[in-house]
Protein backbone atom coordinates (compact mmCIF):
# COMPACT_ATOMS: atom_id res chain seq x y z
CA UNK A 1 0.00 0.00 0.00
CA UNK A 2 1.58 3.90 -0.95
CA UNK A 3 -0.23 6.60 0.26
CA UNK A 4 -0.58 9.81 -1.79
CA UNK A 5 -1.74 13.31 -1.48
CA UNK A 6 -4.63 14.69 -3.78
CA UNK A 7 -6.05 18.23 -2.84
CA UNK A 8 -4.52 18.21 0.62
CA UNK A 9 -6.49 14.67 1.40
CA UNK A 10 -5.24 11.62 1.56
CA UNK A 11 -5.16 8.47 -0.90
CA UNK A 12 -4.08 5.15 -0.07
CA UNK A 13 -3.13 2.95 -3.46
CA UNK A 14 -3.00 -0.78 -2.98
CA UNK A 15 -0.48 -2.26 -6.10
CA UNK A 16 -1.65 -5.36 -7.31
CA UNK A 17 1.03 -7.83 -8.66
CA UNK A 18 0.10 -6.75 -12.45
CA UNK A 19 0.86 -3.19 -12.25
CA UNK A 20 -2.18 -2.12 -11.75
CA UNK A 21 -3.88 -0.14 -8.25
CA UNK A 22 -6.85 0.10 -6.72
CA UNK A 23 -7.31 4.00 -5.85
CA UNK A 24 -8.61 4.51 -2.25
CA UNK A 25 -9.60 7.96 -0.94
CA UNK A 26 -12.33 9.97 0.64
CA UNK A 27 -12.74 13.33 -0.34
CA UNK A 28 -14.87 16.45 1.47
CA UNK A 29 -16.44 19.55 -0.04
CA UNK A 30 -14.69 21.31 2.89
CA UNK A 31 -11.33 20.98 4.73
CA UNK A 32 -13.34 19.89 7.63
CA UNK A 33 -12.78 16.05 6.76
CA UNK A 34 -9.56 16.41 5.64
CA UNK A 35 -6.75 15.30 7.75
CA UNK A 36 -6.53 12.47 10.15
CA UNK A 37 -10.49 11.78 9.99
CA UNK A 38 -10.03 11.44 5.84
CA UNK A 39 -7.09 9.12 6.45
CA UNK A 40 -8.55 6.88 9.62
CA UNK A 41 -11.59 6.49 6.60
CA UNK A 42 -9.48 5.55 3.65
CA UNK A 43 -7.37 3.29 6.08
CA UNK A 44 -10.01 1.25 7.16
CA UNK A 45 -11.71 1.39 4.03
CA UNK A 46 -8.35 -0.04 2.44
CA UNK A 47 -8.06 -2.52 5.15
CA UNK A 48 -11.51 -3.96 4.41
CA UNK A 49 -10.45 -4.33 0.84
CA UNK A 50 -7.23 -6.50 2.12
CA UNK A 51 -9.40 -8.97 3.67
CA UNK A 52 -11.87 -9.31 1.16
CA UNK A 53 -9.07 -10.13 -1.17
CA UNK A 54 -7.50 -12.21 1.20
CA UNK A 55 -10.55 -13.97 1.53
CA UNK A 56 -10.15 -14.71 -1.56
CA UNK A 57 -12.40 -12.08 -3.61
CA UNK A 58 -11.22 -10.63 -7.15
CA UNK A 59 -10.79 -6.99 -7.19
CA UNK A 60 -13.05 -6.40 -11.14
CA UNK A 61 -11.26 -5.28 -13.22
CA UNK A 62 -12.69 -3.21 -16.07
CA UNK A 63 -12.39 -4.51 -19.97
CA UNK A 64 -11.41 -0.92 -21.61
CA UNK A 65 -11.99 -0.15 -25.25
CA UNK A 66 -8.63 0.47 -27.91
CA UNK A 67 -9.39 3.86 -27.78
CA UNK A 68 -9.99 4.79 -23.91
CA UNK A 69 -8.13 7.58 -21.99
CA UNK A 70 -7.16 4.54 -19.46
CA UNK A 71 -4.76 3.38 -21.95
CA UNK A 72 -2.97 6.70 -21.87
CA UNK A 73 0.27 7.86 -19.59
CA UNK A 74 -1.20 11.57 -18.52
CA UNK A 75 2.21 13.12 -18.22
CA UNK A 76 3.35 11.75 -22.23
CA UNK A 77 0.05 11.66 -23.64
CA UNK A 78 -0.71 14.85 -25.14
CA UNK A 79 2.36 17.65 -24.71
CA UNK A 80 6.22 17.29 -23.69
CA UNK A 81 7.34 19.28 -20.47
CA UNK A 82 8.78 21.75 -22.91
CA UNK A 83 5.30 22.32 -24.60
CA UNK A 84 3.71 23.13 -21.36
CA UNK A 85 6.34 25.09 -19.86
CA UNK A 86 6.47 27.54 -23.14
CA UNK A 87 2.59 28.05 -22.18
CA UNK A 88 2.86 28.35 -18.73
CA UNK A 89 5.46 30.65 -18.65
CA UNK A 90 7.81 28.91 -16.50
CA UNK A 91 9.57 25.28 -16.37
CA UNK A 92 8.07 22.82 -15.30
CA UNK A 93 8.11 19.02 -15.00
CA UNK A 94 5.00 16.48 -15.03
CA UNK A 95 4.52 14.54 -11.68
CA UNK A 96 1.99 11.80 -12.30
CA UNK A 97 0.24 9.41 -9.97
CA UNK A 98 0.43 5.75 -9.13
CA UNK A 99 -2.37 5.21 -11.50
CA UNK A 100 -0.68 6.90 -14.64
CA UNK A 101 -4.27 8.97 -15.38
CA UNK A 102 -3.32 12.13 -13.47
CA UNK A 103 -0.51 14.72 -14.11
CA UNK A 104 0.36 17.80 -11.95
CA UNK A 105 2.83 20.08 -13.66
CA UNK A 106 3.95 22.62 -11.12
CA UNK A 107 3.46 22.91 -7.42
CA UNK A 108 0.43 22.50 -5.39
CA UNK A 109 0.45 26.04 -4.00
CA UNK A 110 2.60 27.37 -7.22
CA UNK A 111 1.12 30.65 -9.05
CA UNK A 112 1.15 28.25 -12.09
CA UNK A 113 0.03 25.20 -12.26
CA UNK A 114 -1.37 23.05 -14.75
CA UNK A 115 -3.05 19.71 -14.29
CA UNK A 116 -4.52 17.06 -16.48
CA UNK A 117 -6.86 14.05 -15.27
CA UNK A 118 -8.33 11.38 -17.48
CA UNK A 119 -11.59 10.06 -15.39
CA UNK A 120 -15.21 8.54 -15.03
CA UNK A 121 -18.46 10.04 -14.47
CA UNK A 122 -21.90 11.20 -15.78
CA UNK A 123 -21.94 12.69 -18.97
CA UNK A 124 -20.66 16.62 -18.83
CA UNK A 125 -23.30 19.17 -18.96
CA UNK A 126 -23.34 23.09 -18.62
CA UNK A 127 -24.34 24.61 -15.83
CA UNK A 128 -24.30 27.88 -13.87
CA UNK A 129 -20.58 29.59 -14.75
CA UNK A 130 -19.58 26.95 -16.89
CA UNK A 131 -19.49 28.07 -21.23
CA UNK A 132 -19.67 25.12 -23.77
CA UNK A 133 -17.56 25.94 -26.93
CA UNK A 134 -15.40 23.82 -29.40
CA UNK A 135 -11.94 23.68 -28.28
CA UNK A 136 -9.57 21.40 -30.70
CA UNK A 137 -12.85 20.20 -32.25
CA UNK A 138 -14.23 18.76 -29.35
CA UNK A 139 -17.16 19.76 -27.02
CA UNK A 140 -15.50 21.35 -24.21
CA UNK A 141 -17.09 23.15 -20.74
CA UNK A 142 -14.79 26.27 -19.71
CA UNK A 143 -15.15 27.18 -16.13
CA UNK A 144 -13.05 30.24 -15.00
CA UNK A 145 -12.52 30.86 -11.00
CA UNK A 146 -10.69 33.60 -9.76
CA UNK A 147 -7.14 32.93 -11.28
CA UNK A 148 -8.01 29.16 -12.42
CA UNK A 149 -9.74 28.00 -15.61
CA UNK A 150 -10.62 24.16 -16.33
CA UNK A 151 -11.46 22.80 -19.79
CA UNK A 152 -13.51 19.57 -19.84
CA UNK A 153 -14.42 17.42 -22.80
CA UNK A 154 -16.09 14.34 -23.04
CA UNK A 155 -14.85 11.11 -24.48
CA UNK A 156 -16.51 7.33 -25.10
CA UNK A 157 -18.83 5.63 -23.19
CA UNK A 158 -17.58 3.72 -19.74
CA UNK A 159 -16.41 0.11 -19.76
CA UNK A 160 -18.37 -2.87 -18.41
CA UNK A 161 -21.32 -1.89 -15.83
CA UNK A 162 -20.28 1.76 -16.24
CA UNK A 163 -21.20 2.47 -19.66
CA UNK A 164 -24.42 4.60 -18.44
CA UNK A 165 -21.07 6.96 -17.75
CA UNK A 166 -18.40 8.56 -19.85
CA UNK A 167 -14.85 8.80 -19.48
CA UNK A 168 -13.60 12.34 -19.38
CA UNK A 169 -10.32 14.62 -19.99
CA UNK A 170 -10.36 17.18 -17.55
CA UNK A 171 -6.86 20.30 -17.89
CA UNK A 172 -7.17 22.56 -14.88
CA UNK A 173 -4.93 25.54 -15.34
CA UNK A 174 -3.82 28.29 -12.72
CA UNK A 175 -1.81 31.21 -13.75
CA UNK A 176 -2.28 34.67 -15.35
CA UNK A 177 -4.57 34.51 -18.70
CA UNK A 178 -5.47 30.76 -17.46
CA UNK A 179 -8.37 30.19 -19.77
CA UNK A 180 -5.95 31.20 -22.70
CA UNK A 181 -3.52 28.86 -21.44
CA UNK A 182 -6.05 26.29 -20.90
CA UNK A 183 -7.33 26.71 -24.04
CA UNK A 184 -3.70 26.81 -26.04
CA UNK A 185 -3.20 23.19 -24.23
CA UNK A 186 -6.43 21.79 -24.49
CA UNK A 187 -6.23 22.99 -28.65
CA UNK A 188 -3.20 20.92 -28.89
CA UNK A 189 -4.27 18.06 -26.82
CA UNK A 190 -7.78 17.25 -27.14
CA UNK A 191 -7.07 16.16 -31.14
CA UNK A 192 -4.83 13.80 -29.80
CA UNK A 193 -7.43 11.81 -27.82
CA UNK A 194 -7.63 8.17 -29.27
CA UNK A 195 -10.38 7.58 -31.47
Amino acid sequence: MVRTDLQGQPVLHLLFADDTSLRIGTFFESGEGAGPDALAVATKTAETAVRALAAGKRAKHFEYRGDSLARLTACTALWSDAEVSARLGAAVTGKGDLSRHSCRWGEEDAERLVRLEFGLGPRPKAAAGVHEETVGGHRSLVQEAGDGCTILTGHIGGPDASRDQVEHAVLAVRAPDACGVARALAATAWPKLPS
